[in-house]
């Protein structure tokens, strides 16, 4: 058993053979911003591997990105991982989960539905998903859209001196307005504020506040970073 990690991630040249006594853990080097080169690149790499005829479970690292914000790249996940249960996939080892089901809890869903239901379609996915908050799955379906098309666009607007590129996990923070500014965290919490206050269902009331403590955690890092910035330029 072996890694396909970092430097050694590219697969081996055309004809090379393994054979399936070999199993190997993949864990190509994609990370946040997902994109569709990166989504290519991740399923040419594993085609290159299977062509080897080693058993291949996925474990990936992409799960560490997003910090306490609501990264939301569970359309890009559920694409790739389709891909490779129909070409050869054994296993999966999801590692470094950051437990932020609160902001993020539709990647992390479809993430688990995915290996538990895997024959289900992603829209299917979603509609479990947002129907479990009862008279509140439009806000919740709305608050999402905006958290795609940002986790999407927004590493686009990030400086030459201040990349995003490969996830930044561990100082996610220090960037994360570039993707999640704080209007889009406040128009959030509003409208499921707005849903909350008009729901009579205990279940989803409780279910709301467990997003919105998970949104707010989002407020309070941007405002740390705002306050670091600060720090920065000042020493104040």
């Amino acid at each position: 058993i072996g890694c396909i990690y970092a430097n050694y991630s590219d697969p081996p040249a055309p004809g090379t053979e393994l054979g399936e006594n070999v199993v190997l853990r993949f864990c190509p080097p994609v990370m946040y911003p997902w994109t569709k080169e990166k989504v290519k690149y991740f399923k040419d790499t594993w085609s290159g591997w299977a062509a080897t005829g080693a058993r291949l479970m996925m474990r990936p690292n992409f799960t560490l990105d997003g910090h306490s914000f609501p990264l939301a790249y569970y359309r890009h996940y559920a694409e790739c991982y389709d891909f490779i249960r129909a070409n050869g996939l054994v296993a999966v080892d999801m590692d470094s989960l950051n437990g932020v089901y609160g902001a993020n809890g539709l990647t992390m869903f479809v993430i688990a539905s995915k290996n538990s239901s895997p024959d289900r379609a992603l829209k299917d996915l979603e509609n479990d998903y947002f129907s479990a908050f009862g008279s509140a799955a439009g806000a919740m379906r709305e608050c999402s859209e905006d958290f795609v098309r940002a986790s999407n666009a927004g590493f686009m607007l990030e400086g030459k001196d201040d990349t995003i590129e490969g996830g930044r996990y561990t100082e996610f923070m220090l960037s994360a307005y570039r993707v999640f500014p704080p209007e889009l965290i406040e128009k959030a919490i509003a409208r499921l504020e707005a849903a909350k206050s008009a729901a009579r269902d205990e279940t989803v009331v409780r279910r709301l506040e467990f997003v919105l403590a998970g949104l707010v955690e989002a407020r309070l890092m941007l405002k740390a970073q705002r306050g670091f910035a600060k720090y920065q330029r000042t020493g104040d």
